[in-house]
């Protein structure tokens, strides 16, 4: 009972300033199969920190043991349920399908508007095709067969797995265009129609923070640049890495542009 509690209990890490400026509550990726609470950078942590920042790391259900309204829910309660308590500023970030998650709950709404929202190369399925086709990169990678994860798949509702083992869950849904069958317990197209980021009036969203790479194999880029154009109050931040999640190498110049930029937006926005 008590890991489970633990799993659930946000890990925070506080801001170095004797008074916080504001919070930031942070839901990681890992495609809805993987991640935890746990997978922020040092680096990220420590300038963020420094520049007077709480950091609330969250756990959230995961797939294909959780479906997705499970998912999109226990997001949207968890928000509500820090920010009542709470007087100061708020801001949602995300990386990659957390930013997808913190981008989707706003729009699903919120009992309290935060001040911005982080995208590290998140999406918002304007683009087609991309999350129900088989990924040419990944089938680069030995193939996966079904029988091979069955058995990383738990009755219990998971909170916080093993990145390794739970990454052939990923694999395999984007080597064979199934990610989404496997996160959804509709149809393909009843998903899109759903939750496409399109129906939720992009164009009142608070400020937003995008970033994305040119070449990002996993996530188009272009996601980003159409989230750019219907989003009014945004800012994107273009990199030419050929990586996902190029901020994991904290010391590239491309992470510390990125960190510097995140924090003078949390600033201006206060």
């Amino acid at each position: 009972m008590r890991n489970k509690r633990s799993k659930l209990e946000p890990k925070i890490y506080k801001s170095k300033k004797d008074t916080p400026k504001g919070n930031i509550l942070y839901f990681h990726g890992g495609g809805f199969f993987l991640g935890g609470k746990y997978d922020l950078p040092k680096y990220h942590i420590e300038q963020i920190t420094t520049a007077g920042y709480n950091i609330i790391s969250l756990n959230y259900p995961l797939a294909p043991e959780s479906k997705f309204p499970i998912i999109i829910d226990y997001i949207i309660d968890s928000i509500n349920s820090f920010i009542k308590k709470i007087d100061q500023p708020y801001f949602l970030w995300g990386r990659s399908a957390g930013a997808y998650l913190s981008l989707l709950a706003y729009g699903k709404g919120l009992d309290k508007k935060p001040n911005g929202i982080i995208s590290y190369y998140g999406y918002g399925l304007l683009v087609s095709d991309w999350y129900s086709q088989p990924n040419q990169e990944y089938l680069k990678q030995p193939l996966i067969k079904k029988e091979s994860i069955t058995n990383l798949i738990e009755d219990d509702m998971i909170l916080s797995s093993p990145v390794n083992p739970r990454y052939l869950l990923y694999l395999y849904s984007r080597q064979t265009g199934k990610w989404i069958d496997m996160v959804s317990d509709t149809s393909v197209e009843d998903f899109v129609d759903k939750y496409n980021l399109e129906n939720f009036s992009l164009e009142n969203y608070p400020p937003v923070l995008l970033a994305h790479n040119t070449k990002d194999y996993d996530v188009p880029y272009k996601e980003s640049v159409e989230l750019s154009k219907k989003i009014s109050n945004s800012r994107l931040l273009t990199f030419n890495t050929d990586t996902h999640d190029f901020d994991r190498n904290t010391n590239d110049h491309n992470t510390i542009k990125l960190i510097d930029a995140t924090i003078n937006f949390l600033d201006q926005n206060i």
